[in-house]
Order: structure tokens, then C-alpha cells, then sequence
């Protein structure tokens, strides 16, 4: 299987932290470029093979084979329209776009090109995540019938991008897809009715800053909080007819975190362990199965993308309305 030449687009504070770091510990990826709006301050020691160049470029090039793209995501349509367009394999930022009609332009086009258009939805690939589904596909708790599913922190300096409603801010284009991508995957089902409070804080942002959503999705009822102004809160409940799970730190986990699963039954009360795990490398791992035809599971491609983006837009639109 041969290495793949990735390119960046967005020296953002995620693609330093984890997608960075996750590639210099994997074989099978090559950085090669970082397309960056402001190379001079970018340029140090720490990539001392990676070439700092214009967004343009990182496109251009005929030696990448794929890009991640790590932009504010009103500039998420925009670039990765290009990449597509250029015959090279996508791995988008979350959220995906600010729209359900972009988010089909996206991947009609990528259909059409014959690449990979993929999500950068991380938790997903985490051994954690994965042992929760086969409990539930074992039906260790029974029949599913309602999930709690939360992901909120503390209000961000004013001066960052998710308070920017230029930039594509907001808690719906920014802490809504952990909780709600995780409602929908749980569920396993269509057939989508859904009930929304949002919140603005106009005296100091122009974004939407909290909301709570109500799902019913074929008979399971999600209840969803997310946003900013709260302590800082990651985690899921999912209640069965036998049962229920409980998982902390649900989504962003730090690579070395120990992993339990809170399993409640009426002959069971256990504490599952999972290995530490860094799910950006299972992500990336994933991604290559995809470009090379080994993964076909369609995980954070198509269906999920637009299923989500169908419940992102409509809030979205909404919350536009009230600022």
C-alpha cells in the first residue's frame, strides 16, 4: 500500500494539536504542505520537511493526493470545492458546511470525481465508541428508548472565530455535531421529528450561544444540550428497556485519558475499561482505508454528512434569523 502525500489547508489550533501530531505518528501519510495565510510568524523547527506555502498552492500541487481542510466553516464550501475539483481526496472539518445545498454540492461533486469526501468526526474511531455499539448491538441493555447526549464549555474570548458570524460562528456550527452525530449513530434509524430552543446573547455576541434540541428519531427520543456559557460538559446517557450506558469525556478525549463504559442492568453493574487510544489516528487510518478501497462502510461520507447536515441547516438558518 503506498504512502499518501497530504496536504493542509488552515493552520488552525485542532491541525496543530492533534491532526499534526497524529500524522508524525503514522507511516502511511506524508505531509508535504500547509497552506497558511500568514507564513513568515508559521515557519519554525518543528516541520522541518513540510514546505509553508498559499492555499493555492497546497490545490495545485501535483504531488498531493489529499488535503485536510481546518478552516472557519464559512470557508469550509469555498476550499473544499477546490480540492474536489482537483481530483484529491477531502478530510473536511467539522462542521461540515453551514448548509444542507452545500453539503450535496460537496459531495455530488466528489461522486462525480471519484474521491473520497469524508467529515473529521474523530470520536467515532475511538475503541470507546466502538465498544459502545457492540453493547448495543448485543442488546446488553435492551431495547434503546431515549439518549441524553451533552457537549458545552465556558463562553470563548471574544476575539475567537466562534463568536464571528462572518467566520461561520456559533454553538450550532461548533458544539451541536458531537452530540447530535452521536444521537443519529446510536439510533439507527430516519424518520426524524425534532423540537429546538436556541439562545443569543445579544448584549455582547451576534452568534447563537446555546440550544437544546429534542429528537425523535423513529420512536427513540434524543434530548441534546450544547453550546457556550456552561461548565464544561461531554457526555452521554443512553437508557434502554434493560438497562442503561453511560459514557464521560464522550468525544474529545485526550490520548492518554483512561476510557470507562458505566453499564447498569438489573442482574449487571459494571465498569468497562478501554485502552487509551488516540482517535485522530484512527481517523486518518480510516481515511486511507477509504482512499485506497479497503474501508467501504461509507462512516462519515454521504448518508451520515447529509442526514446531519439536514438537522445543522434548519437550526442554523433559524439562529441566523434571531441575531
Amino acid at each position: 500500500m503506498r504512502e499518501l502525500n497530504i496536504g493542509i489547508i488552515g493552520f488552525s489550533s485542532i491541525a496543530k494539536k492533534a491532526i499534526i501530531p497524529a500524522l508524525k505518528e503514522i507511516d502511511y501519510f506524508n505531509l508535504k504542505l500547509i497552506g497558511t495565510r500568514n507564513k513568515k510568524s508559521e515557519l519554525n523547527t518543528d516541520y522541518p520537511n513540510v514546505i509553508f506555502c498559499s492555499y493555492d498552492e497546497v490545490i495545485a500541487s501535483e504531488e498531493i493526493d489529499c488535503v485536510y481542510v481546518s478552516l472557519p466553516v464559512s470557508l469550509h464550501f469555498e476550499w473544499a470545492k477546490k480540492v474536489i475539483e482537483s481530483g484529491k481526496h477531502l478530510l473536511l472539518e467539522k462542521t461540515f458546511t453551514d448548509s444542507l445545498d452545500k453539503a450535496k454540492e460537496l459531495i455530488a461533486l466528489a461522486e462525480d470525481r471519484k474521491v473520497i469526501c469524508m467529515e473529521a468526526l474523530m470520536y467515532i474511531y475511538h475503541p470507546l465508541f466502538k465498544k459502545v455499539m457492540e453493547l448495543l448491538d448485543n442488546k446488553v441493555i435492551g431495547e434503546i428508548r431515549t439518549i441524553e447526549a451533552s457537549f458545552g464549555f465556558p463562553y470563548l474570548t471574544f476575539s475567537d472565530i466562534r463568536n464571528s458570524p462572518d467566520l461561520g460562528g456559533g454553538a450550532i456550527l461548533d458544539a451541536l455535531i458531537y452530540p447530535l452525530s452521536l444521537s443519529l449513530k446510536v439510533a439507527k434509524k430516519d424518520n426524524i421529528k425534532m423540537k429546538s430552543e436556541l439562545f443569543v446573547k445579544t448584549d455582547a455576541f451576534d452568534v447563537d450561544t446555546r440550544g437544546f434540541l429534542l429528537l425523535n428519531i423513529g420512536g427513540i427520543t434524543a434530548y441534546i444540550s450544547y453550546g457556550f456559557g456552561f461548565y464544561y460538559r461531554n457526555e452521554y446517557f443512553i437508557w434502554g428497556t434493560e438497562g442503561y450506558i453511560k459514557v464521560n469525556r464522550g468525544f474529545s478525549r485526550p490520548s492518554d485519558l483512561s476510557n470507562s463504559i458505566f453499564v447498569k442492568t438489573k442482574n449487571l453493574e459494571q465498569e468497562i475499561n478501554v485502552e487509551p487510544a488516540n482517535h485522530f489516528i484512527g481517523m486518518l487510518d480510516a481515511f486511507k482505508n477509504k482512499i485506497h478501497g479497503i474501508d467501504q462502510s461509507g462512516t462519515n461520507e454521504k448518508e451520515d454528512i447529509l442526514l446531519r447536515m439536514e438537522i445543522i441547516s434548519k437550526l442554523y438558518e433559524e439562529a441566523k434569523g434571531m441575531v
